[in-house]
């Protein structure tokens, strides 16, 4: 069952009002760089700009930083909620940023070592938690200083304000050293969930996809070991190289070509799967993904998806409902897991509810029991026929918590209304159902509140209920859809 969420209106919006949108559709939007300026439309190099995933719309977000230059390598911390990025590399002097977006200020950092000038960097993002950066430059020199020749890994410790050179060495599995971070020395990296690196790199005729398993060291080692996920083949248009990556809220990967004139520049795809091929979803103004970043960590991307999972009280017992992706075969048998203490995990038995009765294939419930402890933790494990694993979102439940009272306006409503929850911290979900039951939408409840999209449902009686970060249900509302 996929979710609706309102994107389009964010595109009517001021920079500063569309500031204030920032992150709130994490399946729908992603953001990007400009490397270049642009004429038409106007566009200041250095400029960060949303990107709608389902048609590659754009919006600019907030003010350019001033004095920009060949500007690259962005990530988004979510813990101050600014982004980090190089915004003077080109030439002249290096300017490392942060950029906070509800305010439009530009913070000036300290630069990493022995990083010239006149040298253009390709990737960089921010940790998981927020708390660092890092960066690769490719292009490390004896001649420049550093210990050896070769890609240089960087790692910005964001509260403190400094730089440490990680390795200059990436191995694979076999110990050989990995060349194509130096030929390919173009594309991007962003983090998942269980902070793990992904490393995109490019040129204009191939492309490679390696991943850096957690935790990635923040002091000076020897080297560091990238899985070889995809090996080198050809990019979906030849001259053209992949600038940008990222990944929405479900785990599908989102890349961009380079800003240019040519047919293959300034496309963004999707790829859902690593076998998958790529979809072109849209074509982006010039140089809006010349770098991509996100607001999100998803768990297990470029596989089964996890669409969401939810967790609610029925009694003493606890219903669980998750929709999934990419398992259109039904190749994953799935187990629920719990933990008291969200470490040590055990087998949970659970009833399932028959396949012929859910409302949508790639949609599964189950009600279990409700072990006894202040908080339980609970998770979705999915293993296929050959034992390869993934693990839902951590959800938690408490016996005694209280679901706060639900707010809907306006109400009726034609096109869009507005849901919020008091009293909730993080992420909850809503549900919108038919008198009869029939579930029409769900999706994520932010804390803030999120706007729903009902345009396409025919006019009637609805009733909406949400369910907080705790796994308690609220009352339901009732919703009026207007013609």
């Amino acid at each position: 069952m996929k979710w609706v969420f309102v994107i389009s209106a964010i595109l009517l919006l001021s920079p500063r009002h569309a500031a204030a949108q920032l992150c709130r559709n994490s399946t729908d939007t992603v953001y990007g760089l400009t490397a270049v300026a642009s004429a038409s439309p106007a566009i200041a190099m250095g400029q960060i700009v949303g990107i709608n995933l389902n048609n590659a719309g754009v919006v600019a977000i907030g003010s350019p930083s001033a004095s920009a230059n060949s500007a690259n390598a962005i990530g988004f911390s979510q813990v101050n909620g600014r982004f980090y990025y190089f915004n003077q590399v080109g030439s002249g002097t290096i300017e490392f940023i942060s950029y906070d977006p509800l305010t439009g200020t530009k913070h000036i950092l300290s630069n990493p070592p022995l990083l010239p000038t006149n040298q253009r960097l390709r990737a960089g993002t921010v940790n998981k938690d927020g708390t660092g950066y890092y960066m690769i430059y490719p292009a490390a020199s004896t001649a420049q200083g550093y210990p050896k020749t070769g890609p240089a890994l960087y790692f910005y410790n964001i509260p403190l304000n400094t730089w440490t050179l990680i390795t200059q060495d990436f191995k694979n599995s076999s110990g050989t050293n990995i060349a194509n971070i130096i030929t390919l020395n173009s594309g991007d990296m962003a983090f998942d969930g269980s902070d793990n690196l992904w490393l995109l790199c490019s040129n204009t005729s191939n492309h490679a996809l390696y991943k850096i398993d957690a935790p990635l060291p923040t002091t000076a080692v020897a080297s560091v070991l990238a899985d070889t996920i995809i090996a080198q083949r050809a990019n979906p248009v030849a001259g053209v190289s992949f600038t940008g990556i990222c990944f929405n809220y479900p785990g599908d990967m989102y890349l961009t070509t380079g800003s240019g004139a040519g047919a293959g520049n300034n496309k963004l795809y999707k790829l859902a799967t690593i076998s998958s091929p790529f979809s072109l979803v849209g074509t982006v103004p010039n140089s809006y993904g010349d770098d991509l970043t996100s607001c999100v960590f998803p768990v297990g991307v470029l596989s089964i998806n996890w669409l969401n999972y939810q967790v609610s009280v029925c009694g003493k017992q606890v219903k669980h409902r998750w929709s999934v992706k990419n398992d259109p075969g039904k190749e994953y048998n799935y187990s629920i897991q719990f933990s008291v203490d969200a470490r040590n995990w055990n087998y949970l038995p659970a009833e399932w509810l028959p396949m012929d009765q859910q409302q949508s294939a790639d949609q599964f419930t189950a009600i279990s029991g409700f072990p006894e402890a202040e908080w339980v933790y609970f998770r979705i494990r999915a293993i296929n026929v050959d034992g390869k694993e993934t693990i839902s979102p951590i959800r938690k439940l408490s016996h005694s918590a209280p679901a706060g009272p639900v707010a809907l306006f306006p109400n009726p409503a034609t096109s869009t209304f507005f849901i919020r929850q008091d009293g909730i911290n993080g992420e909850g979900f809503f549900r919108l159902t038919t008198i009869s039951g029939n579930t029409v939408l769900e999706g994520i409840l932010h804390h803030s509140g999120t706007e729903i999209d009902i345009s396409r449902l025919p006019p009637g009686i609805y009733l909406v209920t949400a369910i907080d970060p705790n796994g308690h249900s609220s009352i339901p509302a009732k919703l009026v859809k207007s013609p």
